[in-house]
Parts: C-alpha cells; structure tokens; sequence
C-alpha cells in the first residue's frame, strides 16, 4: 500500500496447497542403534565402593577444613600439623599450598613461606591469588629483586588487581 490511508486488501480466495518440498535427510526416520544386553551389576559391591570414596572424600574435606579453621583463627602451627596430615597429591595443590605459605608466613618462618609461594608460582604462573602474602614474605626477606619482578609480573597480568598494588 502506497498511501496510509488505505486498507490492504484481504484475499478471500481459498488458500493454495503448500508446495512440497525435497525430503532432507533429518526429515526421515533414523532406525535406533540396536539394544545390547547390559552385564549383570553387582550392586552391593557398586554401593560398597561408592561409600567408600564418600568415607574418603569427607576425611580429607575435614583434614583441609580443620587446617583452614586454624589458620583463620591465627593458630597456624595447628594449621600445619592438620595439613601436614592432607595426602601428597592433594597437599601439592596450589590452594592448599598458599595456605601452608600463609601459615609459616604467621610463624615469620619467612624463608619456608617463600619456597611454598615459589612452588605456587611454578605450577600457576598466571594465578594472582594469595601473592599479596608472597609480596609481603619477600618484603620481609629483603629480596628485593624477587619481590621487584614479582611486581612487574603482576602488573602486567593486571595492573588494576589488588595483589599487583601490594606488590
């Protein structure tokens, strides 16, 4: 319609059938893979082995909570004795290592807390959490150098992060 003041016309005829189109390969019907026969599931051992990651999962979650507890509350040689007791693997893990460093950090073991930050910063490199307490640690050690190139690292990972401006 040209003008606004008309109406469109309305087509009162019966509507034409729509065409039909090439049949895709999504529009047929795809036979379902035939069904194998599942072994038989021992359920009890399933249960008894499910338990047992559970019972084993609860024991470190509480090794490493009791640990964080006595850090939050400044007890840090309890807060290593209880990480102490974390297994390896799990102790080797970037968190769980920035708080061992925090704890020989509240000791002023300053020496052990810069080897564990530096651990951290081998396995994450781009991580900047808890390099605050590292820039601290060095400040303390009078490595100026390390802690010089811990600041410039941290600046260009984020020059706008809390842990840059610490540094």
């Amino acid at each position: 319609v040209v003008s606004g003041n008309r109406k469109p016309q309305v087509d009162t005829s019966e509507p034409s059938k729509p065409q039909s189109r090439p049949t895709s390969m999504i529009d047929t019907a795809v036979a379902p893979p035939p069904k194998m026969a599942a072994p038989p599931i021992d359920t009890s051992r399933d249960k008894e082995r499910e338990r047992d990651a559970l019972t084993w999962l609860l024991d470190l979650l509480l090794k490493i909570g009791s640990g964080y507890r006595h850090l939050s509350r400044y007890d840090a040689t309890k807060a290593l004795e209880a990480f102490g007791v974390v297994p390896k693997p799990q102790r080797e893990t970037p968190w769980v290592l920035a708080q061992i460093g925090k704890a020989h950090y509240e000791r002023t073991h300053y020496a052990e807390a810069a080897s564990t930050f530096r651990k951290i910063r081998e396995m994450v490199p781009a991580s900047s959490e808890h390099m605050e307490v590292y820039s601290n640690t060095l400040w303390q050690l009078r490595d100026e150098v390390a802690l010089g190139h811990l600041a410039h690292t941290l600046m260009d990972q984020d020059r706008l992060s809390p842990q840059a401006w610490c540094a």
